[in-house]
């Protein structure tokens, strides 16, 4: 289900047109990262305006007034302006599907720009505004009259919009496995983006990067660690391990990384295993830092990567 993220959707008592080389656009900043799917904008129309197009747009680095001509496009849509309520009819509150969306993130402010390149004569669009007592404080009113070659901001007049979407896939890193036992290991892991809603945590590890065990979870936001301990492990053995964190979208993977248990210096219960001098020399390698193991499992050695 969609979410509203930023809007300013009340107070309107004036309207600005867009028709031809006349573009309108309102500039936003997300104070959520996010996944923007549609926005609605309080729209009517004037006589035929046409297909109008709407867009999602970058902006220059922290400028209010910072609409780029000629940026590409994040995201973009389109709607019938035919089929809007004819002026002086009251407008509606139009809803533009923009493609496949764009992951919007916070703190970063963004354009929605608004166009209807096949109007002619009379016809035009008229994009609903408040011109006396503004109170977004994210975004500017902005527009072009010479078809997006320079833009220009209202400080204090903004248009009527709302801005949908959802969350995204989480993002998370494996960290190192601690407390390394011959039958116990710490997990460890952090969740740098949880993708807009709080996260399921855990691990999958096992004998092989196919894994085949995983831990319990528990709940987590953007910027917090997690670990388990895991148990019933074979003393002087290789494991993999990987982070994963869920939430409504979809489930985000760590990297692969793999620990070796102790093995106990005395204890009779644990019949030796066959190691090889290669391996002993691996794990010398690995302890000191000389290698490392790649995505596949395989030992990349000091020769072969600059340090």
């Amino acid at each position: 289900m969609a979410t509203l993220y930023e809007h300013y959707n009340s107070g309107d008592d004036e309207w600005e047109t867009a028709h031809d080389s006349f573009w309108c656009a309102q500039t936003f900043t997300p104070s959520a990262t996010h996944k923007v799917g549609s926005v609605k904008l309080l729209l009517r129309k004037q006589d035929n305006p046409g297909t109008i197009t709407v867009s999602i747009r970058g902006t220059r680095d922290g400028g209010a007034r910072g609409i780029i001509p000629g940026l590409a496009d994040l995201c973009i849509g389109e709607t019938n302006g035919n089929t809007l309520p004819e002026w002086p009819a009251e407008p509606e509150w139009r809803e533009i599907t923009l493609g496949v969306g764009y992951i919007l993130e916070a703190g970063t402010r963004y354009a929605i720009l608004v166009r209807a390149l096949e109007t002619s004569g009379g016809s035009i669009l008229r994009w609903r505004s408040d011109e006396t007592s503004a109170t977004y404080a994210n975004g500017d009113f902005c527009h072009s009259d010479n078809g997006d070659d320079d833009w220009y901001a209202r400080s204090g007049w903004d248009f009527m919009f709302e801005e949908w979407g959802g969350p995204t896939n989480p993002e998370v890193t494996t960290n190192p496995a601690t407390e390394l036992r011959n039958n116990s290991a710490k997990l460890n892991g952090k969740l740098d983006d949880d993708g807009g809603e709080a996260c399921d945590c855990g691990f999958e590890w096992g004998e092989t990067d196919a894994y085949g065990e995983t831990t319990a979870t528990e709940s987590k936001i953007t910027g917090e660690s997690f670990f388990q301990n895991i148990t019933g492990l074979s003393a002087g053995t290789l494991y993999h391990f990987r982070a994963k964190a869920t939430n409504s979208i979809g489930t985000g993977y760590g990297d692969d990384e793999i620990f070796m248990t102790t093995i106990p210096s005395a204890d009779p219960t644990i019949a030796p295993k066959k190691v090889s001098l290669e391996l002993i020399r691996n794990i010398e390698m690995m302890n000191t830092g000389r290698f490392y193991i790649d995505k596949s499992g395989n030992a990349v050695y000091e020769s072969r990567f600059a340090r």
